[in-house]
């Protein structure tokens, strides 16, 4: 009896881990297909890009997700974060995004950055302000000044803003897959859905390796007389 109900409920228990293992997310639900799809940094990685601004609540609470998740990622994953340059507030403090990284700064002031804006009342709106804020990574004033307002940050911003255009974005956070898709779930799911789209991604690239490979080592063989004489050899043994 008792093995008989063992029987029974091992499929009960497989089929919840085979479920897990085979998750899938849709299209038009979890993730949308991009009418026309932008060009990404690296042809042979599957790029993911998250557009964002320190004054978005939701880009404040995606940041812990995102941010551990990023920390894990293979090495044919290319992961980068674009602060929205509009005019207003959002472009100031994509300056200041684009002036941390120059001054290489290490990432966690960026973490910081939001926290004084949503959980301590500091606006950084302007940049007298930000100057300030900086100094207790040992940036002095003339250095912050010299760093925000340099050819080298205005770069930065203008490819920024060509960028935030060709997504066509109404509203951040935006993460997007490999310039394809874009993904539409909550904070909590928005890594696997990028996990999903990762794979997917990855197995395209894999396909149109595929060929080349075959392609070299046919041509290999049809140019060396040697190695032909060795491979017939090999037949008549």
């Amino acid at each position: 009896m008792i093995k008989s109900l063992s029987r029974l409920m091992l499929p009960l228990v497989i089929m919840p881990v085979m479920a897990m293992a085979a998750e899938t997310f849709q299209e038009g639900k979890d993730y949308i297909v991009l009418d026309q799809p932008v060009k990404t940094a690296s042809a042979n990685k599957v790029n993911v890009t998250e557009i964002f601004t320190y004054s978005c609540p939701h880009c404040f609470k995606l940041e812990p997700y995102i941010n551990k998740w990023a920390e894990t990622l293979p090495e044919d994953v290319e992961f980068k974060q674009i602060p929205a340059v509009t005019k207003g507030l959002w472009g100031v403090h994509a300056r200041l995004f684009f002036t941390v990284n120059a001054l290489k700064l290490d990432k966690n002031v960026h973490e910081a950055i939001f926290e004084a804006f949503h959980n301590e009342g500091n606006k950084l709106a302007a940049p007298e302000a930000m100057a300030k804020f900086l100094t207790k990574y040992d940036v002095n004033k003339e250095t912050f000044e010299q760093t925000f307002n340099s050819f080298g940050v205005s770069s930065q911003m203008n490819l920024a803003a060509a960028k935030f255009r060709s997504y066509r974005l109404t509203g951040v956070p935006a993460v997007l897959v490999n310039g394809k898709y874009r993904i539409n779930a909550p904070k909590e799911k928005v890594t696997a859905v990028a996990d999903f789209l990762i794979e997917k991604e990855r197995k395209l690239l894999q396909e149109k390796a595929a060929p080349a490979s075959t392609a070299k080592v046919e041509t290999k063989e049809e140019g060396s007389d040697e190695t032909n004489v060795k491979s017939s050899a090999a037949k008549e043994d």
